[in-house]
């Protein structure tokens, strides 16, 4: 990779607003919200449910139309990018990781690692090396039935590491499991990025889970109110005291410019 490469950040989100209609009514689910993501970074967005968290996940992965704004994923403008190009591009350079695991209940995990790079001839496959890494060579065989909330997001995650993506976008991927399981998904998050210089972006509502980034982007009402490093947090108290606070001092400032 190029210095010119390295410098280009994997996520740049500039002044994005993103509107959904209800009958008569409009609704503004983001509202001019920038973000920069740089490589190797790992970040949460924290918001409470409603707060735009989802939309703005969807959004970067192209998954969503934008009303007004910018989102570049590796340098490329989604904006710019076809139909078709974009689902190439979303294939081939954003990996995607859901609450739900959305696997294919048909596949075998192996397969369901292996599927976005089915169609790639001559692409590297290193399915193998990740299901290792992740813990799961020996139940590669086993379709999604069988397999724990854990094992299946894990499998969820070595498939949007197959491709070798710029970026990782997750939307609450601990939502689905129980504590233990929760807090070895962001052990393992946390370890890829050290590890392998992914660039990770989760969108959660638990301390627990932002606790594992470098830094945390506050979202209240479709707006990025502030934000923090986690070095300074020891447990996840801590850091929910943090965003509380920001969240107050934001109500506050609202309430003062009424």
């Amino acid at each position: 990779m190029s210095e010119a490469d390295r410098d280009t950040p994997p996520l740049l989100v500039e002044h994005l607003t993103k509107r959904f209609r209800q009958g008569s009514r409009v609704i503004e689910a983001l509202r001019d919200v920038s973000m920069t993501v740089r490589r190797g970074e790992f970040v949460a967005t924290m918001g409470a449910s409603g707060s735009g968290k989802s939309t703005l996940l969807h959004a970067m992965a192209g998954l969503t139309d934008i009303d007004a704004g910018s989102i570049q994923v590796d340098g490329r403008d989604l904006a710019g990018l076809s139909d078709a190009e974009l689902t190439r591009f979303r294939r081939e350079r954003i990996g995607l990781v859901f609450q739900a695991y959305n696997l294919m209940p048909l596949l075998t995990a192996e397969d369901n690692v292996r599927l976005p790079i089915m169609d790639r001839r001559g692409a590297p496959d290193n399915t193998l090396a990740l299901l290792e890494r992740l813990g799961l060579s020996d139940r590669r065989a086993h379709k999604p039935d069988a397999l724990s909330g854990g094992e299946q997001q894990r499998v969820a995650i070595a498939r949007a590491l197959v491709a070798d993506p710029a970026i990782i976008l997750l939307d609450e991927p601990t939502g689905n499991l129980d504590s233990v399981a929760g807090a070895e998904i962001c052990t393992l998050l946390r370890a890829l990025c050290d590890e392998q210089d992914r660039t990770i972006v989760v969108v959660t509502h638990e301390p627990s889970v932002a606790l594992a980034a470098d830094r945390v982007e506050i979202l209240r009402d479709g707006r990025i109110i502030g934000g923090f490093p986690t070095a300074d947090f020891t447990d996840p108290q801590g850091l929910a005291n943090a965003y509380q606070d920001a969240l107050r001092q934001a109500a506050d400032r609202a309430e003062v410019s009424s």
